[in-house]
């Protein structure tokens, strides 16, 4: 793995499989104008404090939040190679924007009903995915969020904000939406 900064950048690039471990209790930013993680970097967010991504990152790596919270800014994204997606333990991704994630992604959980890690939508978001599992099951098409946000699927065990999580996959096929 590589750590490159200078000209108001920063850039994280790996050829070779790697895991990039951010473990941090105050609130820090990664992103200046042009900086990105990329690569075959797998992204772990530890600590209790937020770690925002401001930046267009591409890197090919899961993406496993454990604890404190991952935010995606509004001009964030992980990028389109980031298919593993792991929100567990006490962790919070929290979403700014609807192309944050990659629209195949699989998104895994705990289990239904445990409180503990949850995706963050603001206001507006609605952000498609491939998969979503809680505990290795598959869960239903549909949208996902928290009370009052108009989803299909209402969990505010794993939801909060006012956006919604777009499933288009499940273990039985595809969700088509024809206009």
């Amino acid at each position: 793995m590589h750590y490159a900064a200078g000209n108001g950048k920063q850039l994280i690039v790996s050829d070779t499989p790697a895991t990039l471990t951010i473990s941090n209790e105050t609130a820090r930013s990664f992103g200046l104008a042009g900086s990105a993680i990329e690569g075959a970097i797998t992204l772990v967010k530890l600590g209790s404090g937020t770690l925002t991504l401001t930046g267009t990152n591409s890197y090919s790596g899961a993406t496993v939040v454990s604890n404190g919270t991952l935010a995606v800014s509004a001009g964030g994204t992980l990028g389109a190679n980031s298919l593993q997606i792991t929100v567990d333990g006490t962790g919070t991704l929290a979403l700014s924007t609807s192309d944050a994630l990659a629209d195949q992604a699989v998104v895994s959980m705990p289990v239904f009903g445990e409180a503990s890690a949850k995706i963050e939508l603001a206001a507006g978001v609605e952000e498609t995915v491939g998969w979503l599992l809680y505990d290795g099951k598959f869960k239903s098409v549909g949208t996902y969020g928290a009370t009052g946000n108009g989803a299909d699927h209402i969990d505010d065990t794993h939801f909060s904000g006012s956006g919604r999580l777009r499933v288009v996959n499940s273990k039985s096929g595809l969700i088509m939406s024809l206009q």
